[in-house]
């Protein structure tokens, strides 16, 4: 009897061991979940972040997904792509992104988007295998969009250690600003100095400051005359590196670009140069294109004024060097533009100007004074998406560089509680945006642009008024609709 009542024990034990089991696995399931589903609240508001939320929660189908570093979310827009290649477009590129980084992303971004094309950016440092403390910390940019899994949790312990995992999780990784973060769940509004369409965010024009900050990087002497060295090869963990995200989409029916963005000639260093070279040779005798925009500098006569820095583009820059891309793409890629491709014309300055069904505003001046003395053509001015207005001046750059453009507006009585932090307010009911000497300018199908960008979350705007050097009216409006097409 005793023997039978052990062994009934011992069952009994048995089953509620399992039972606890479960519920402890149950209950790891929960938390996990929890952590892994509430980090967008517990990152911090910037660009990046937008980004990733825009795509989320406007775009369910992508043709061409570009990706890659700074270089890439400032050189490759996605209004010029779905402009001259009929299908949709979005640019996946975060701070610092490392292949082995982007690899994870396109699991998530494949698997969702139904990619034809897969743009990849490879800056030399793309390839690195050992990175600096900024480095790692930027990884979380692209890290923090992507799903939970294995190849997520091998590389985040790779880079940050075994005693960091639970870092993998935004929650616990920012458990000291979780009341900064929480604070901020108010909509993050875009510089008025960053360009955003589709996760492409390049500076409107030259940065000062940061061209200043980043002379030191200018070679001593011509670019021209640094000698690359042919023999230049690839290290075994770099060619790893590419062969992973070949693998990937090659398995996924994904046709695949490697570019490599241009940097001002004056800072390409011997290194880069070899890198590119021997980044070319292993592609090359890969079968897989790869575009080195560098080496195109003079074809595309590239200057000073399509950079922000000497490492990236402007809005200006991107304009020129994306053109290329489309061109190169539509000769030697074959994409389905059917309907289900078509890209969302709404928001994409190229299309707007061409084709004006969504304008809110526009004003064409037909008097010789405005056209030939001021140099102003047309002004548009259209929703790019949200709470994000451009205002478009089309003119005479020649007539125009000297001057200075300001634009305002009264915000309506109803609205003025409705703060923008980042604006300029002159007083307590009043925007105004300036522009200095058409830095913002683009040329575009042979015809100049200067755009201007800010942010109105209100349904109506009062006493609009554009002028030119302080005094002189281009136009004003009592009272503006911003739900209504003109």
């Amino acid at each position: 009897m005793a023997i039978w009542n052990q062994k009934s024990l011992s069952i009994f034990n048995s089953r509620a061991g399992l039972k606890f089991a479960v519920r402890i696995l149950v209950l790891a399931v929960l938390v996990v979940t929890v952590f892994e589903n509430s980090g967008q609240f517990f990152i911090k508001k910037n660009l990046a972040s937008f980004s990733q939320g825009f795509l989320e929660e406007n775009v369910d189908h992508v043709d061409i997904g570009v990706f890659g570093t700074s270089h890439g979310y400032s050189s490759y827009d996605p209004r010029v792509l779905e402009y001259r290649l009929g299908v949709s477009a979005y640019n996946f590129s975060f701070a610092a992104q490392r292949l082995r980084t982007t690899l994870l992303y396109l699991d998530d971004v494949v698997d969702k988007y139904d990619l034809q094309l897969a743009v990849i950016d490879v800056y030399n440092s793309a390839t690195d295998s050992i990175l600096d403390e900024k480095q790692m910390n930027f990884q979380y940019e692209t890290l923090d969009q992507t799903s939970l899994g294995f190849g997520k949790l091998q590389w985040h312990t790779t880079l940050y250690g075994m005693d960091n995992v639970f870092d993998v999780f935004p929650l616990i990784r920012n458990h000291q600003r979780w009341k900064e973060y929480i604070g901020e769940q108010k909509q993050y509004q875009i510089p008025l100095d960053k360009d955003f369409y589709k996760g492409y965010r390049p500076d409107f024009g030259l940065n000062r400051e940061d061209w200043d900050m980043h002379t030191s990087m200018f070679s001593e002497g011509k670019t021209n005359k640094i000698r690359i060295d042919k023999k230049a090869t690839l290290s075994e963990y770099q060619r790893e590196r590419f062969l992973d995200i070949i693998e990937k989409l090659q398995k996924n029916d994904i046709q695949i670009l490697f570019v490599s963005a241009p940097v001002y000639k004056n800072s390409l260093k011997k290194g880069y140069l070899d890198y590119l070279h021997a980044t070319k040779k292993f592609l090359d005798s890969m079968g897989i294109h790869f575009i080195d925009y560098n080496a195109l500098y003079k074809n595309l006569k590239l200057r000073k004024k399509h950079f922000k820095d000497p490492s990236h583009l402007n809005t200006n820059g991107g304009l020129v060097v994306s053109q290329h891309m489309s061109k190169y793409i539509s000769e030697n890629f074959s994409l389905d533009d059917s309907t289900d491709s078509e890209p969302n014309k709404t928001g994409n300055r190229y299309f707007l100007l061409n084709d004006q069904k969504d304008i809110i505003y526009k004003r064409n001046f037909k008097k010789a004074y405005m056209r030939d003395s001021v140099g102003i053509k047309n002004i548009f001015l259209y929703n790019v998406f949200k709470d994000r207005y451009e205002l478009i001046v089309e003119g005479n750059r020649k007539k125009l560089q000297n001057s200075r453009l300001r634009f305002r507006f009264k915000i309506p009585e109803k609205d003025q509680h409705k703060s923008i932090d980042i604006d300029n307010l002159a007083n307590s009911n009043t925007r105004q945006v300036y522009r200095n000497n058409f830095t913002n300018w683009i040329e575009f199908e042979n015809r100049g642009f200067h755009i201007l960008q800010f942010n109105a979350p209100y349904d109506q705007i009062d006493e609009v008024e554009l002028t030119l050097n302080s005094n002189q009216k281009i136009f004003r409006v009592d009272s503006l609709l911003l739900t209504k097409k003109w």
